[in-house]
């Protein structure tokens, strides 16, 4: 098992406090995932993920599947 966290950046259009409360069904309950936060100040509502084992491409998935666009920031 991986002891090491990775952080991982992306770029969305998770926009309003609602649309948080949407996504945090699906990152709050993921369990590779143990910290997440959107920043809806920011131009580019940057998403934040903390995980030692995710992947960029599956957190993109799980966010596209929500209905939200995701693209990682390098």
């Amino acid at each position: 098992m991986n002891d090491i966290s990775n952080i991982f950046v992306f770029r969305t259009n998770i926009n309003t406090p609602n649309d948080k409360l949407l996504i945090k069904e699906v990152l709050s309950d993921h369990e590779e995932i143990e910290e997440w936060s959107v920043d809806l100040q920011d131009c580019d509502k940057v998403l934040r993920i903390v995980s030692p084992t995710i992947t960029p491409g599956r957190i993109i998935a799980l966010v596209n599947e929500t209905g939200y666009d995701c693209h990682e920031l390098e």
